[in-house]
């Protein structure tokens, strides 16, 4: 693939949805276009703003927490992974609503305290306290969570502290 092939093609794809840098190196890479190349092709694309890191880290964001219900440890995480800024990354995570972020993991805590067939109060709340920081929650923040979802009674009977 050459050169203009390379870069025609990385516009379209940027033109559809937000990539990173990363990302697209990665993808032309395995398209068999060398990483010399594809750091070019990737520059071209960014000075013309079809390559944005702070419109991509926001996308991402919006995207991982509206839609797939993401916390922000893993929202980071992946961010980073993508070779996004420290700085970026504070601002993009910093737009999401600290109300719709807790509504978010009461909802994701109640939708698995359906689930559970585990009986004992205890172990419910390992599974919850474990299931919500896999989704990328703050461990402080689920604790605090699950503590006040037994306060206010819902299914789980008062265990002893974790």
């Amino acid at each position: 693939m050459t050169y203009n092939d390379a870069l025609v093609k990385c516009a379209s794809l940027c033109a559809k949805t937000e990539y990173s840098k990363v990302e697209l190196i990665g993808k032309m890479c395995r398209w068999g276009i060398s990483r010399d190349m594809a750091k070019l092709i990737t520059d071209r694309l960014a000075e013309e703003n079809y390559i944005n890191e702070e419109r991509f880290a926001q996308t991402f964001v919006y995207d991982k927490f509206n839609l797939n219900s993401w916390g922000r440890n893993k929202i980071r995480y992946y961010l980073k992974i993508n070779g996004i800024g420290n700085e970026l990354i504070k601002e993009a995570i910093g737009n999401i609503n600290p109300q719709e972020y807790s509504d978010t993991l009461k909802r994701l805590l109640l939708s698995k305290l359906k689930t559970l067939t585990e009986k004992d109060p205890y172990k419910q709340k390992i599974a919850l306290c474990r299931y919500a920081v896999s989704r990328g929650f703050e461990t402080t923040i689920v604790t605090a969570a699950v503590n006040k979802m037994i306060a206010e009674g819902e299914e789980i009977e008062a265990p002893d502290e974790i």
